[in-house]
């Protein structure tokens, strides 16, 4: 059966829509138009902020500025807070005698205003780098990524992980290292074995951190591939490393938590 017309409507009240000079009561077809059009101005109002969103980089200079003067200002007390001496005392009859609050915080709020100090700037990174990106997928970098398909391929062909190098590079040592000097002392050169033959070990152990660290015996990255994985196992597993690279406009500690 066709549905019946329904009677007339009251409008919305002043509260709900109060940019609008609207009948005391609307018929259903009045209340469907004005329905559309909300819908439409919104429309509208989502394509003018992507292409402003565009033509600025990824955000709006008015908003750009104020996520910088923010993370300034964020940045400056920081370093307060972190400035303060770790001798102090932080005591329950300091608390009583400044009704509750320690000037200066207490050695806990110390310690993470340095620790949030250190990472203000890569956090101020991962939030910029992220601007008009919607999709977890997109938050992981290119090389990380890169990285990740030629582990994939090489489980998926029953080789072992292809090694990148990348923290290696970046943390390579030299002479200015105190443990590399004295190996040279003992007469190793560098790219040769360890040991009075230099038969020992070449390369270095990987110092890449896992989730198997305090985690038990047995426990493995949850983002590495495995041998076995189908392409759905490995997309699982490609956005819960993604994941570590999401925005962190707040400055949030970052821990390993899987």
């Amino acid at each position: 059966t066709r549905d019946q017309p329904q009677g007339p409507v009251s409008r919305p009240s002043q509260s709900q829509d109060s940019t609008r000079a609207l009948p005391a009561v609307m018929d259903e077809a009045a209340r469907r138009q004005l329905q559309d059009q909300k819908k439409m101005q919104l429309l509208e109002q989502r394509v003018r902020d992507a292409a402003r969103m565009q033509m600025g980089g990824g955000m709006p200079g008015a908003q750009e500025a104020d996520e910088l003067a923010l993370f300034q200002e964020r940045k400056k007390a920081y370093a307060q807070l972190a400035s303060v001496e770790d001798d102090r005392r932080d005591t329950v009859e300091d608390a009583e005698a400044t009704g509750g609050v320690i000037d200066g915080g207490t050695w806990e709020h110390r310690k993470r205003a340095r620790e949030m100090l250190a990472t203000a700037e890569s956090a101020l990174e991962l939030t910029a780098s992220s601007r008009g990106v919607h999709h977890l997928a997109d938050y992981l970098p290119k090389e990380d990524l890169e990285a990740f398909m030629k582990n994939a391929q090489a489980k998926a062909a029953g080789e072992e992980a292809a090694d990148t190098g990348g923290d290696f590079e970046k943390n390579k040592l030299d002479s200015s290292n105190v443990g590399f000097q004295m190996l040279q002392n003992a007469g190793w050169k560098e790219g040769e074995g360890l040991g009075a033959t230099a038969q020992g070990m070449v390369n270095p152990v990987d110092m890449r951190a896992t989730a198997g660290e305090s985690a038990g015996l047995g426990v493995a990255p949850t983002h590495e591939v495995g041998q076995g994985d189908d392409e759905f196992e490995q997309y699982r597993k490609r956005m819960m490393l993604a994941y570590r690279f999401r925005p962190n406009p707040l400055n949030n500690p970052r821990r390993s938590y899987y």
